[in-house]
């Protein structure tokens, strides 16, 4: 059953969070007028899949990792996997729901604006480029976990 709930967390969050992501930023660099309409919608879809990510990652690290995984990683070969990847991952998932939050609300503020607007449309891209960049650094971290929960 965990690991059902793992996989489901890493599709959603991987699949539906970076595709919607990626979507918007795949928009962003070439904006036509009719690429708004998808910009809004797949921002909504990446903010989803990042808060369905966020409940079920929390549920497992709540019912599972924090009572099972992590005392077999502290007392294994890589302690320091869960000491700075996990604990830097469990700082960083919390700081993500609110920056797509952030990102779903100024694609839908600007919108048509965003085709004149370039600093606008600038920001708007970092902003999910920084989204995307750190979701990977969460994927990469989750992968140096899990690793370490079965070298032990």
């Amino acid at each position: 059953m965990t690991e059902t709930i793992v996989a489901l967390h890493i599709a959603i969050a991987d699949i539906v969070g970076g595709i919607g992501f990626l979507w918007t930023l795949v928009e962003l660099f070439d904006l036509k007028e009719s690429g708004i309409k998808r910009i809004k919608l797949m921002s909504l879809v990446g903010f989803t899949g990042v808060i369905l990510a966020w409940i079920i990652g929390g549920y497992y690290y709540v019912t599972y990792y924090g009572s099972t995984v992590k005392p077999v990683i502290l007392a294994g070969s890589y302690p320091l996997a869960h000491e700075i990847f996990m604990e830097t991952k469990e700082h960083v998932f919390l700081l993500i729901p609110f920056l797509a939050l952030l990102q779903v609300a100024l694609t839908w503020k600007y919108g048509d604006a965003l085709l004149k607007d370039k600093k606008a449309r600038l920001w708007l891209l970092i902003l999910t480029v920084f989204i995307m960049l750190l979701g990977w650094a969460m994927g990469a971290s989750g992968m140096i976990i899990s690793g370490a929960s079965r070298a032990f």
